[in-house]
C-alpha cells in the first residue's frame, strides 16, 4: 500500500531503500520493547543466556 501511494514501483531503488528503512525501524522498536519488558520481568527462564 505504501508504495503505491508513494507510486513506487515495487522493484525501484527507492521501494528497496523504503523497505530496507521500514524494517530497521520495526527490528530497532521491536528490540527496544523487548529490552524494556526484560528489564521490567528479568531474564526468561527457559532460555538461558536471557
Amino acid at each position: 500500500d505504501m508504495l503505491y501511494i508513494l507510486r513506487a514501483p515495487n522493484e525501484s531503488d527507492q521501494a528497496v531503500e523504503l523497505a530496507d528503512r521500514t524494517m530497521e525501524f520495526i527490528s530497532f522498536h521491536a528490540v527496544m520493547a523487548s529490552t524494556r519488558l526484560a528489564a521490567d520481568r528479568g531474564p526468561y527462564s527457559s532460555y538461558q543466556g536471557s
